[in-house]
């Protein structure tokens, strides 16, 4: 697959970048050691030039994460985002594996924050119960205007500053077409120009750099659920993950920093109740999750009820001449099974150990960069037709319950999906032999028959492996 640019949209005028500036090697002026953005030249009454190794636009996990492994590795990094520092976004903010966060040297910080360490996750499909334990490594819940300002702080200590309040407008291109840099608007309405090797969206699913670069989507995946998100203070809820559903209905809750305890709601778009309306929610999630019955009444909402709807799966073209997408700008999965937040910290690791040491002439990073998109599609494409086939708003049915038996019941199999959820063992190790017994199984059962047991099957193979289904 190739990158797409639309040069008409892209290509800046012959003076866009200064004679010269484009075509010299991006490094600081003569004597300079530190790792900031060095401002090269400027006419009076244009905007201001400055080089870099790369640009990041973005400054939430992954353009975070980034910034600090090529910081890290001695890369003068210009990290931008439009956003300022109190900003927030919408995030189940569930972190599965604690040592990508090690890896950074934030995992003291991350603590700090007082969420609970979560030893277990609970899971409960149409009343089969399963707990899977992970002590070694639990998991934590904190919110994301927590974790954004520790990924900041921690950019800022290896010395890249984030500049906050700046919108990039264009990509600035060579003759030949690649990438080359960005302009830029600050918050006071001047603009910059900055001229780099290469540019790295990190901006999220509605990326200005994916526009701009004409990066076009893939393997598509329509999410069935909206989900509703609350928090609760003085909730007494045990310190795991919960994930109930009861038929088509599914919510979860986790206990986060602050004291707090998120819920969440993930109706079938087609159900006509309103889960924003309190009553609504909570008598639901009562009826659902056994642990909250008669709770809800004295706990205290914290916050606004927040809602999103129509949040498609998808895959973009990752990778072009100059030009990057990383995170939720390049992939996205359905938020059911949480792996947001840890998928984009498994990108920025690959990406570094991938680039990083072909880092030399344009060809080179180029080439390095379509490596890593081939990479990123293989590792991430299991998980993301996992999670499309639970968040799927249809009911469960009999192979899919004896399917959830047959993995609760052996240890093995229960820490074979823990390994899943972090991609350390490909979902369909786990539902190939299983969906197998599953099947003869559900099809033992006296109140099931043949035909509709295989038909069971068929809908349970098409959710697992994203395939149609044949007639």
């Amino acid at each position: 697959m190739s990158a797409k640019i639309d040069s008409t949209v892209l290509a800046p005028p012959t003076d866009d970048i200064p004679p010269g500036a484009a075509t010299q090697d991006p490094g600081l002026p003569s004597g300079a050691g530190d790792r900031e953005s060095a401002s090269i030249s400027s006419r009076t009454g244009e905007p201001s030039v400055e080089t870099a190794d790369i640009v990041i636009v973005g400054a939430r996990i992954a353009g975070c994460a980034l910034a600090v492994r090529f910081a890290e590795a001695g890369k003068r990094v210009a990290l931008l985002d439009r956003g300022e520092r109190e900003t927030d976004v919408l995030s189940t903010h569930y972190l599965q594996d604690l040592r990508l966060w090690d890896e950074l040297g934030v995992l003291r910080e991350l603590h700090e924050f007082g969420s609970p360490p979560l030893h277990s996750t609970r899971t409960v499909m149409d009343g089969v119960d399963m707990s899977v334990h992970h002590p070694q490594w639990p998991r934590m819940c904190v919110r994301r205007s927590g974790l954004d300002e520790l990924l900041r702080r921690r950019v800022e200590a290896v010395g890249v500053p984030v500049r906050t309040g700046v919108t990039v407008r264009r990509l600035l291109k060579e003759h030949n077409g690649r990438v080359r840099g960005v302009l830029a608007t600050r918050a006071d309405g001047s603009e910059i120009r900055i001229l780099a090797p290469l540019v790295v969206g990190a901006d999220g699913r509605n990326s200005t750099v994916a526009k701009l670069a004409g990066s076009a989507k893939y393997a598509v995946t329509t999410n069935d659920r909206d989900a509703v998100w609350r928090y609760y203070r003085n909730l007494p809820v045990p310190p795991e993950f919960q994930l109930v559903r009861d038929g088509r209905d599914i919510y979860f809750m986790v206990p986060c920093d602050d004291g707090l305890t998120l819920v969440v709601a993930q109706p079938p778009r087609d159900d006509p109740r309103d889960y924003r309306n309190r009553e609504v929610f909570e008598e639901n999630a009562q009826r659902i999750i056994p642990t909250l019955r008669g709770l809800m009444a004295a706990a205290e909402q914290v916050g606004d009820v927040r809602q999103v709807r129509r949040m498609d799966g998808y895959f973009r073209e990752a990778a072009g001449p100059g030009w990057v997408l990383i995170g939720d700008s390049g992939h996205f999965k359905d938020v059911i099974t949480g792996q947001g937040i840890s998928d984009a910290l498994r990108q920025v690791r690959m990406f570094t150990r991938t680039v990083l040491p072909e880092w030399g002439s344009p060809r080179t990073i180029d080439r390095a960069t379509r490596r890593w998109w081939k990479e990123r599609d293989a590792e991430a494409r299991p998980m993301y037709y996992f999670s499309r086939s639970i968040g799927l708003g249809l009911p469960t049915n009999s192979v899919d319950i004896e399917l959830f038996r047959y993995i609760s019941a052996s240890r093995r199999r229960r820490d074979n999906l823990t390994l899943m959820l972090r991609h350390e063992y490909n979902p369909r190790r786990l539902m190939g032999l299983p969906a197998a017994v599953s099947m003869v199984r559900a099809a033992s059962r006296p109140h099931n028959s043949v035909v509709s047991v295989v038909d069971d099957a068929r809908a349970s193979l098409y959710r697992q492996f994203g395939r149609k289904q044949a007639r």
